[in-house]
């Protein structure tokens, strides 16, 4: 006689976990929207709220029409037409006149990149499960749902980093996926919220032949533009194309500075309450073009060590480490900027157990750059005469991401960890459409 199986224990705990786990991503939820409702960075709050007033009364047609910042936005297209989306709602519920001072406003604006932020956990979870399973899909959509770093950006200053990296991360994903026209659609997608995506065209462009061939790529390419197309349709219909077209030389004049308060190496080289320009030289070169050149020779080791077939961990780590270079190594870049590398480490760290302590570290230099330029946190120090210390911290963070950085270099140079991907016949498609 065949023995019976008690089964009711083991149901009973997979029913716990998955409550504790779903009471993890609703507390994570619940502290956003709390923190939502306090004033975070008042100064990009209030240009925020100014554009949104903008375009929808105006048209998205009319963002780039005046003077900035009240009446030119300098964020490109895609992210105008969500403040347009948020506007009509709040014009619909809450104030048929606009008033810019109303906290709804405020909320749904910072509302809109927790939105993203949710959708993000989403796209994390249903890949891993198909990668991983279960456990490591909860664990990877946990790690970016809990990390502080990510809610002070996104809930407290109210930042749409999470935007343009949810389109990055699906651009990613579909890559792997060998869905290049689905991947070059989101990459434009992430570029048209915010133009640091851009970064990643080159590295998705070669994997797009390796692993698709041209074929792939003349797929890529055409989704691409179809994108942008749609984006800047409204231009071309009112003919404000030549103020859209504006928008680069004004989003690249903006803040011309060693680092907007980026702890990378430009801090480092350059430390300091006051923001030193980018017109000087190192010898022959300008700082900017000093990191355009550093940033190039990353890009190039990064595409040697990825050259043929990779498999789909070395892609996103790829990428990942891309985005951190990006972030340590260029001139102009703010503190949040770093926060697009997460979401992608997040899924990558599940192939291989070596990117777990740089996403553990990073989450905390990430939040230490944020907090400490937070403006009332930073008034109410400076006021202590705290600067015997508060400058040191500032270097010393930058000190751990150049570390960061360095190592993950030679993580690379080495090759694939132990814990590695599944061989990609094994790995089933993209459950995302």
């Amino acid at each position: 006689m065949t023995p019976r199986v008690e089964t009711r224990p083991v149901q009973g705990k997979e029913r716990l976990v998955t409550v504790a786990l779903v009471g993890l991503f609703l507390v994570a939820l619940a502290v956003r929207l709390y923190l939502a409702t306090v004033p975070g960075y008042e100064d990009d709050t209030t240009h925020f709220k100014w554009w949104t007033r903008l375009v929808t009364q105006e048209g998205l047609s009319q963002a780039y029409s005046g003077t900035y910042p009240q009446t030119y936005a300098i964020y490109p297209p895609l992210m105008m037409f969500f403040l347009r989306a948020v506007g009509l709602l709040y014009q619909g519920l809450f104030s048929p006149s606009f008033a810019l001072d109303a906290p709804q406003l405020g909320f749904m604006i910072k509302g809109l990149g927790i939105v993203f932020d949710l959708l993000t956990w989403v796209a994390i979870f249903l890949w891993v499960r198909k990668w991983k399973g279960l456990r490591a899909a909860s664990l990877a959509a946990l790690a970016l749902a809990l990390n502080p770093a990510i809610i002070f950006d996104v809930a407290y200053w109210g930042q749409p980093d999470s935007i343009h990296s949810f389109f990055l991360l699906l651009s990613m994903i579909f890559l792997v996926d060998r869905k290049p026209a689905a991947s070059w659609a989101s990459l434009a997608a992430a570029a048209l919220v915010k133009p640091q995506a851009w970064v990643f065209l080159p590295l998705v462009a070669a994997v797009t032949v390796w692993r698709s061939g041209p074929k792939g790529l003349a797929q890529g390419v055409a989704a691409g533009t179809g994108v942008s197309l749609v984006a800047v349709a409204p231009f071309l219909f009112h003919n404000t194309l030549p103020q859209l077209m504006s928008l680069p030389n004004e989003i690249y004049g903006a803040m011309a500075v060693l680092s907007a308060n980026a702890h990378n190496i430009w801090w480092l080289y350059s430390p300091g309450p006051g923001l030193v320009p980018d017109d000087g030289t190192i010898g022959l070169l300008s700082y900017r073009n000093t990191g355009l050149l550093l940033l190039a020779v990353f890009y190039g080791f990064s595409l040697w060590r990825l050259r043929g077939r990779p498999e789909q961990s070395q892609i996103l780590a790829t990428a990942a480490f891309l985005g951190f270079s990006f972030f340590m190594l260029l001139t102009r870049v703010h503190e949040n900027h770093m926060f697009m590398v997460f979401p992608i480490l997040a899924v990558c760290m599940v192939g291989d157990a070596r990117w777990r302590w740089i996403y553990g570290v990073l989450s905390l230099t990430f939040l230490a750059n944020l907090a400490l330029h937070d403006p009332p946190l930073a008034a109410s120090l400076w006021k202590a005469a705290a600067l015997p210390f508060w400058q040191p911290l500032q270097v010393a963070n930058s000190i751990v991401n150049t570390v960061v950085l360095l190592t993950w270099t030679v993580l690379l140079a080495v090759g694939p960890g132990r814990e590695r991907a599944s061989s990609e016949a094994s790995v089933p498609a993209s459950t995302l459409k």
